[in-house]
């Protein structure tokens, strides 16, 4: 079974995600409007242990530029609210 959690970024683009299971985690930026089919939201995969983890400071970076306008809603520097996923894989 997936399990999908959701985060959506504040204003200075921290998030917080609770009770992930072990394993396999998939971590996705999620876009808030459609993206041409060449840009591609990053994704990755973190794999958590199975007692407690606190993970801080984590970064998910987007180097394309073009990318930005897609993930969000206004682009005026670093640290702009945007979306992210978790699904277990």
């Amino acid at each position: 079974m997936t399990r999908l959690s959701t985060a959506t970024t504040d204003a200075e683009g921290r998030y917080a995600v609770r009770d992930l299971p072990a394993g396999a985690v998939e971590i996705r930026v999620v876009p808030v409007r459609e993206a041409p089919s060449n840009l591609h939201a990053p994704l990755g995969v973190v794999r958590l242990k199975t007692e407690p983890t606190r993970i801080e400071n984590a970064n998910i970076i987007i180097s394309n530029p073009s990318l930005m306008e897609y993930v969000a809603p206004t682009v005026t520097g670093a640290g702009q609210p945007g979306g992210g996923g978790f699904r277990r894989q």
